[in-house]
Order: C-alpha cells, then sequence, then structure tokens
C-alpha cells in the first residue's frame, strides 16, 4: 500500500475536522471513516487476513471493522482486557458486546493484556492486513504493541499520536516500517510495511 493511498483516505476525511471541545477530541470526527477505508484498501491491496484491534472500548471502531470482515469472510481479533488498566472495566466490556452482537461470528476476543506473553503469541502466529493500536498510552506499551506487528501487518495505525506525547514518541522512534505517515488534522498516523 502506498502512502498516496492513505493520505487519499486523510485529506478526504479531515476536511471538517473540528479543534474544540479539549485536546482529545483533536481529529476524531471522521477518524473512523478512515480506518475503515484505509482498512478495506489493505485487505483488498495485501490479500484478505484477519484485521487486528489493540484495545477496543465500546467497540464502536470495531463494528466499522466487522462490517469490512463480514463482506470480506475473515475475522476481527481484539485484544483488551477490560480490566480498569485504562478505561475499561466490565461496564465497558458489556457495551462492546451489545455494540458487536450482530458480527458475533466474524469477531474473536482475547480478554488479555496487549502486553502480556499470551497476546504475543497470538499477535505473532499469524498474519494481519491491518492493525489498530489504541492499547496502553505509555511510550514502552504503545511501542511493544507496533513492533510485535512487524513483517506481519502490512498497514499499522496509531491513535492518539496528536495529543498523546508518550504514543506519539513511540510512533516516532519505532523502526523497521519503510513509511510513517502523519497528518496535522487526524488524531491517528499510519505506518507501513
Amino acid at each position: 500500500m502506498n502512502r498516496e493511498i492513505i493520505t487519499d483516505i486523510m485529506d478526504k476525511f479531515s476536511k471538517d475536522e473540528q479543534f474544540s471541545g479539549g485536546k482529545h477530541s483533536h481529529g476524531c470526527k471522521n477518524q473512523r471513516l478512515r480506518l475503515r477505508d484505509v482498512a478495506n484498501a489493505s485487505c483488498n491491496i495485501h490479500g484478505v487476513a484477519p484485521i487486528l484491534e489493540i484495545g477496543a472500548h465500546q467497540g464502536l471502531t470495531t463494528r466499522y471493522f466487522l462490517e469490512i470482515a463480514k463482506i470480506l469472510n475473515t475475522k476481527v481479533i481484539v485484544i483488551d482486557p477490560w480490566n480498569g488498566q485504562q478505561e475499561g472495566n466490565e461496564g465497558v466490556y458489556k457495551k462492546f458486546i451489545e455494540n458487536t452482537k450482530e458480527y458475533e461470528e466474524y469477531l474473536k476476543v482475547y480478554r488479555i493484556s496487549s502486553q502480556s506473553s499470551e497476546a504475543e503469541k497470538i499477535i505473532k502466529s499469524q498474519k494481519f492486513s491491518f492493525a489498530w493500536v489504541d492499547g496502553l498510552h505509555s511510550y514502552a506499551a504503545c511501542k511493544k504493541d507496533i513492533e510485535n506487528l512487524k513483517g506481519i501487518c502490512p498497514v499499522v495505525a496509531v491513535d492518539d499520536i496528536l495529543w498523546c506525547e508518550p504514543v506519539n514518541k513511540a510512533f516516532r522512534e519505532v523502526n523497521g516500517f519503510e513509511e510513517k505517515i502523519r497528518h496535522k488534522k487526524c488524531r491517528e498516523g499510519y505506518l507501513i510495511q
């Protein structure tokens, strides 16, 4: 997948982004549409394989990935402990289940930390068409999530690089990717292998 495809999608869905309401909302209005289109393009260009989501919260983004998985007859693999370590807890997990229930056959959920050796084994045991990294927002955790995808995923999207400096630093400093794509109006960035 080349830079031009991703930047065209980012440009298309960033024109009306709002920058009010606090730093956490910057660049998020059309983020799910960008992720959907980049994930779909990656699946179509690189071949159909599962889509990985690290950190799913209530499953609102997961639904977009599941729509693609249903059309392409593949899976969305979610890794999130929903253990209160960040924003997830049992109540949030119940909302995730409710939000994704109509796509259950296309979904595989692991309620574990992406930092665990079990998650690393799951991730490294297969190839993915696309990955969405929105797990723990520390430098070490984000960098490990990204590094676990080297060589097995052609396009990795990383959330919150616009406002979270530890995540932004991990995105900037990780090696082994051909390109790093950012957009001043988008909260996420993309890594291409």
